[in-house]
């Protein structure tokens, strides 16, 4: 940049009333406290709420929260979720390894199916990779009982 065109540039921004605010406005900023007093943010919210209580909007909107959080506990898929979670806890180490050595495997013949549709190539890695799951998932499966044995023994897998 040449000295002129310098020159003109701070002619342009000392005149310009638009660069006259904004330095007067970041002049005018102060560092706000890290934190409000109590009472100042008690005061906020009480008008803030004040505010959301005229409003037929809010009060509408908040009608609707209402009954949506008090039908949750009521709801059939919550005590449908409740029941499995019940029913989960209630099998034994051996059945959930199990459980989880057969969810492997449907997945990974599941992609193998998809690989047959899918035209896109596989790399050899993304297929080792499911090698190795098709393993530990078929070892799980085979060797529930003995893996669930296994686990009462090793500090690492012991519940707390």
């Amino acid at each position: 940049m040449t000295e002129s065109f310098v020159a003109a540039l701070k002619a342009t921004i000392g005149e310009s009333v638009f660069v006259q605010a904004v330095v007067r406005l970041i002049g005018a900023m102060r560092v706000r406290p890290r934190a409000l007093p109590p009472e100042v943010v008690a005061a906020d919210l009480a008008a803030l709420r004040g505010l959301f209580a005229g409003s037929v909007l809010a009060s509408a909107i908040a009608d609707r929260v209402g009954r949506i959080a008090g039908a949750r506990g009521g709801s059939r898929a919550t005590r449908a979720v409740s029941n499995w979670i019940d029913e989960m806890k209630a099998l034994e180490a051996w059945q959930m390894i199990r459980a989880a050595g057969l969810a492997g495997l449907t997945a990974a013949a599941t992609v193998a199916l998809f690989a047959l549709v899918d035209p896109r190539p596989a790399s050899g890695y993304r297929w080792w990779l499911w090698a190795v799951a098709v393993g530990v998932s078929a070892a799980a499966a085979l060797g529930a009982r003995a893996l669930a044995e296994a686990r009462g023994g090793s500090q690492l897998l012991r519940r707390r």
